[in-house]
């Protein structure tokens, strides 16, 4: 596995303001503070994460945002995914009261771009471990994404096509 990991590109943090990671690209200058404090976003690609750590910051766009109720119906337990262009890692939060889950759901809906600061473990429900991290944040702040731009001079649409005739 340590090959795999070894081929993992760290982020491109060299152009001012700017965060590369794979395919995307984050404004990183002026994040917005949504949960916690604000924090220097100096990120790890979530591919790279190979054990239990604190003080880890990820960033990407979130997806697939769930709340459950908890078993007494009291509190809710919300879980999303962040992708960051490269991977991504489950991210949960337990214990919310109604509002706090309101409220969590309109400051980070689905294709909200996020640093995020906190610490990744395996989970252990029911006497089973995950095999894969989950995120547990502290701080959240928002980002923006810089999509791709075509700067070609002259502009052209590719096909592709396939028939009965390829091989």
């Amino acid at each position: 596995p340590s090959v795999y990991f070894d081929t993992i590109p760290a982020p491109d943090l060299s152009e001012e303001g700017k965060c590369r990671i794979g395919y995307y690209t984050y404004d990183i200058s002026a994040p917005e503070v949504l949960i916690g404090q604000a924090f220097d976003i100096k990120p790890v690609t979530i591919a790279s994460l190979q054990h239990a750590a604190r003080g880890i910051i990820v960033l990407g766009e979130t997806f697939g945002y769930t709340a459950e109720a908890n078993r007494n119906g009291d509190k809710y337990n919300v879980t999303f995914d962040v992708f960051d262009g490269v991977s991504c890692i489950e991210v949960r939060k337990y214990g919310l009261t109604l509002d706090e889950e309101k409220e969590l759901s309109k400051l980070i809906p689905n294709g909200t771009a996020v640093a995020m600061q906190g610490y990744i473990k395996k989970e252990t429900r029911k006497n089973y471990t995950d095999i894969d991290f989950t995120f547990f944040y502290s701080d959240v702040m928002k980002i923006g994404r810089i999509g791709r731009k075509d700067q070609a001079e002259k502009k052209r649409v590719e096909l592709h096509l396939h028939t009965t005739m390829s091989s």
